[in-house]
């Protein structure tokens, strides 16, 4: 391993051995050698909840061109991402890894796939297990101690005239999710993809073409809350050129909204996390597109329904709060 070790990483690793077993693993991206040391790393222990069970890989640049750009903040500023892997581990109360679930690499891949892959898999399938295919499709929450969720990253040096120096460091992130009181069968039972699954943009494009009812419903409700923003901030609708020439932007410590005026709608965007452009990581927001027949659209968001409810809702104080704010939005 190429990393120093703290005295948290030390103890932790200690404790859970399986870490080790876990870093050992073929997990792409690889190092420059083509194998698996380490650079940086970094390991926590939380407890694991709802949101943890229809969470989803994010890969970047396996099997394809894409690559990410750390705009501000944190050590890899200025750095490129040229390549990430997430994966999930099962491990039973022996530190034996039971489970392994790996996601598409990419979006080509998804789309063969068809369905959408939830963290919850981890629990149908055991690895090296020898069952035939109906054994193998019971469950095996009760044998599953701790899930741990792995994100694995190259950086590179961003110099001038050139994006990807040869010089990449590989970082690997190391979530120890324990089970909350209920254990992890009644947490899975629990979930609910109308509490807990994080909407984005590509899935719910995936999901609307294989006719997700599930998704077609969430859509349904972030619709009414497009509808009761637009009835409560902009009784006479958001149709008139703000003064600034087409945009009015807001950012209140780490929340912010945005109005942007286009040819025969308005689009407002709301949200949470790093105000530069959305799509970055740490944010949650939703975008309404109000036109000037009434009709309105969702065409992008990324949340929760509990949590992009909960911005909407924010935004609706801020107005009843702000006068400026709420004469900049509406039409007289």
């Amino acid at each position: 391993m190429g990393f120093k070790k703290t005295k948290k990483i030390k103890r932790l690793m200690e404790r859970y051995p399986f870490v080790s077993d876990i870093l050992s693993e073929d997990l792409e991206p690889l190092d420059g050698n083509g194998g698996t040391e380490v650079n940086e790393l970094a390991v926590s222990v939380e407890t694991a909840d709802g949101n943890l069970m229809f969470r989803r890989a994010n890969n970047v640049g396996l099997g394809d061109s894409s690559f990410a750009f750390c705009i501000k903040g944190g050590k890899h500023e200025g750095q490129v991402m040229k390549k990430r892997g997430e994966y999930f581990f099962a491990v039973d109360g022996d530190g034996k890894i039971i489970n392994r679930l790996n996601w598409p690499r990419n979006d080509g891949e998804s789309r063969q796939i068809g369905d959408e892959i939830y963290a919850h898999s981890i629990f149908w399938v055991e690895r090296e297990s020898g069952l035939d295919s109906t054994e193998s499709r019971m469950p095996i929450w009760d044998k599953v101690r701790y899930l741990v969720w792995v994100t694995v990253e190259a950086w590179h040096a961003h110099t001038k005239g050139e994006l990807f120096s040869e010089s990449y460091s590989r970082s690997v992130r190391v979530t120890i999710y324990r089970a909350p009181g209920q254990g992890f069968r009644r947490l899975y039972q629990s979930s609910s993809p109308y509490r807990n699954l994080s909407l984005d943009k590509r899935m719910v494009e995936r999901s609307l073409k294989r006719g997700d009812c599930c998704v077609v419903g969430m859509l349904g409700m972030l619709y009414e809350l497009g509808m009761s923003f637009r009835d409560k901030v902009c009784p006479n609708g958001v149709n008139r050129r703000p003064n600034s020439g087409g945009r009015v932007f807001w950012i209140f410590e780490n929340f912010w909204i945005e109005r942007v005026v286009r040819a025969g709608h308005d689009r407002i965007t709301i949200g949470e996390g790093p105000a530069y452009i959305t799509g970055m990581e740490g944010q949650v927001y939703v975008v309404f597109e109000f036109f000037r027949n009434s009709d309105m659209n969702v065409p992008d968001q990324r949340g929760t329904v509990p949590q992009i409810r909960n911005l909407v809702r924010k935004a609706m104080r801020i107005f009843e709060e702000n006068p400026r704010i709420r004469r900049a939005f509406r039409s007289v």
